[in-house]
């Protein structure tokens, strides 16, 4: 994430809010995951002002840093945002399978790999 600096009175609310705007990066996706892990206590990321706000923020956030994983998951992007975050705070359970590559789905003929036929 660009130009986030320690800050005693930076709370985690300015940090999302701040990282909306910035392009998608390995840090970026690493500090998503991170509050991925953390939702699985919903007491640990929750903002004690303007709480609506930090929960419509939060899923913005984690719709772009983390997309094609929220779509392999089933994430429900056109929900509302009390649903939305139900889904995030299960999340953590198989968020890891998500994230893996995808695997070829070719067929043999097609990316030249040779065929096996059971006889």
């Amino acid at each position: 994430m660009a130009n986030v600096q320690p800050n005693a009175t930076r709370s985690l609310s300015d940090i999302i809010k701040s990282s909306l705007d910035q392009h998608n990066s390995p840090p970026r996706r690493d500090f998503a995951l991170l509050l991925i892990h953390a939702l699985r206590e919903p007491a640990a990321v929750r903002a004690k002002a303007n709480a609506a706000q930090f929960d419509r923020d939060l899923c913005a956030f984690m719709e772009t840093a983390l997309l094609n994983p929220l779509r392999r998951a089933g994430y429900p992007f056109s929900a509302s945002t009390y649903d939305k975050l139900r889904f995030l705070e299960r999340l953590h359970r198989s968020i890891e399978e998500h994230m893996r590559p995808l695997e070829p789905t070719f067929p043999p003929w097609l990316s030249g790999l040779p065929e096996h036929r059971s006889t």
